[in-house]
Parts: C-alpha cells; structure tokens; sequence
C-alpha cells in the first residue's frame, strides 16, 4: 500500500503596507480631546481615515502627528505621505503632491461681538480690524499667505494655536486684541452648539474669508495614487459613510455653501 502525500497550498496573507496620513489641530476635521489616559484625537480625519480602512486591506493608513507650521518640513522628511481635508493653494505649490476630487465644501468666516448698531458693515474692510488666527494657517484675506512677518508687518493680527481661545476672546470684548476672529462655519456651529449661552452673541459675516474645496493630497509616485484616492470616496458616497461624517461633523458637500447645524439663522 503506497502512501499518498496530498500538496496542500498555504495561502500567504500579505500584511497591508502602512501609509502615513499627516494631521493638525484643525477642529472640525482633526482635534484632540484630554481622557484619563491621556489625549485623544478626534474629528473627519480620524472617521475619513477608518472608513477607508475599512473598505480595503492593501493599505493601513495611520496618523501622523504634526502642526499647520510643520507640516511642510514633515513631508519633506517623508513623515507622511498623504494629508486630508487640504488645498494646493495652501503653501503647497512646487512640492510633490497631487490632488483627489473634490469632496467636501465648506469655508470661513469673520465673527465679532454682536453690539447696537453693528452690521455687515463691520466687515467691508476686514484687514483694518484687530483680527485672531491660528498660527500657520492661509487666509483669504491675506492673500493666503502665512508667513508671520509679513501678517505681523502687513495686519493687526493675533496668531494662536487655539480656535476656542479666540472666540473666547472675541466674547470678552477686547477689542485692542480681538475684534474680529476667523473661523470655519462648522467649527463655529459646533461651538455654538457645545455652549448655548454664545448663541446670538456673535455678529457673523454672511461673506466668507474663503469657501473651502477639500481634497486628499498624495504624494507624487508615492504608495497611494489619485486613482486610489478618488476610488476610495467614490465607494465611501455610495456606501454613506461620507455622508455620515458630514452629519456628525457639521460638513457639507462641495456644492453646498451652508453648514448642516442651522445655529447661525437666528
């Protein structure tokens, strides 16, 4: 009697090739929140980032911790390789990056203390104004530029690296600092939601600073492609989970101006 030795072939599970995605305070789409054990990141970034982990497992995307101002010399140092809810126009020209579909709208706007007899009118010459920023950031109304020199030389403006401290300031009433804060309209509408007692307290601008048009930039001939990117969204809108962090997030789509709260309408 012959023993017969059966070849079974052994499937070999490739492990999924891990690709980092660059992220900075930038409430709603990327935030940390303090626990017990220490900070937690939330926001779109982190929801846009498990969603598409969960759709696929050739890549496993993770964050990667930087700032606005690091940003830049990060990915120059090949610390990550994709960075979401971003525009070229922010400081990114000559780098070696390409650009998803657009996928998310939204934009910024001007908010000052609501006062007797203030109106739009506040706003027609925004750059006069004591404004407050976050450090690294791009501003429409400086011509996205954000070298601190120039903003310091050019504006009276205060940077800090915390949105609510500005409109904090704004509803102190300091003018000689803070008259007028910039802000994204769904941050704003999530602050207004998470303190009630601020609402119809601002005064704010019905033109925005700048309308966002978001997209996800890879790395040029990096691990990720464009086709990669804009397959990804193109399932995660069939599937509802882009809608969904729009919902929990306060996003819109990218032909939609308004926020879906509605605390802004009085």
């Amino acid at each position: 009697m012959y023993a017969i030795s059966l070849l079974i072939p052994v499937a070999v599970f490739a492990e999924p090739m891990t690709v980092k995605v660059g992220a900075y305070e930038f409430p709603p789409y990327f935030y940390s929140t303090h626990a017990k054990a220490g900070p937690k990141y939330e926001g779109a970034t982190v929801a846009l980032v498990d969603a598409i982990n969960a759709i696929q497992s050739d890549i496993r995307l993770e964050i990667y911790l930087t700032s606005p101002k690091r940003r830049y010399l990060d990915f120059d140092r090949h610390q990550y390789d994709l960075i979401m809810f971003e525009s070229l126009i922010w400081g990114w020209e000559g780098y070696p990056l390409e650009a998803s579909r657009v996928f998310m709208g939204g934009g910024e706007v001007y908010v000052a203390l609501e006062k007797p007899g203030r109106d739009q009118n506040f706003f027609n010459d925004v750059g006069s104004r004591s404004l407050v920023g976050i450090l690294g950031y791009h501003y429409g109304f400086s011509n996205y530029i954000s070298d601190d020199e120039y903003l310091n030389t050019k504006y009276r403006v205060f940077l800090s690296s915390d949105h609510e401290r500005n409109l904090q300031l704004i509803l102190l009433d300091r003018p000689s600092i803070a008259e007028v804060a910039i802000v994204t309209r769904s941050y704003l509408n999530l602050f207004m939601r998470d303190n009630p007692d601020s609402r119809g307290r601002f005064l704010v601008s019905e033109k925005c600073d700048q309308e966002y048009r978001h997209t996800i930039l890879t790395r040029k001939q990096g691990v990720v492609s464009v086709e990669d990117l804009n397959r990804w969204l193109d399932i995660l809108e069939k599937n509802g989970k882009l809608a969904d962090i729009r919902e929990k997030f306060g996003l819109v789509t990218p032909d939609s101006g308004k926020p879906k709260f509605s605390l802004l309408v009085k």
